[in-house]
């Protein structure tokens, strides 16, 4: 009975959303406009929106790897981390 009572009410709205007008629009003031509505919602279907093209962004140079620093080398230079040494 729980279920009825959470599923009955989205089959009534989705029922509701259903049963509500849609509207397209086609003006011509000079230009060609054309225009789904539904509800209160509307959106532009022609002309669209021209959207700004963005600068191309030059790729730096890789940066050399560096070599990897074993500990215990004899030829490395740094330290291990968290290792020790002093208490």
């Amino acid at each position: 009975m729980t279920a009825l009572y959470i599923v009955l009410p989205i089959l009534l709205f989705i029922a509701l959303l259903l049963f509500s007008r849609v509207r397209l629009s086609l003006s011509y003031d000079g230009e060609i406009r054309l225009r789904v509505s539904y509800l209160f919602v509307r959106i532009p279907l022609y002309p669209r929106k021209k959207k700004a093209k963005k600068p191309k962004k030059i790729k730096s140079k890789k940066k050399a790897a560096r070599p990897i620093k074993i500990a215990g080398d004899p030829q490395s230079t740094d330290t291990p981390r968290g290792g020790g040494g002093g208490g």
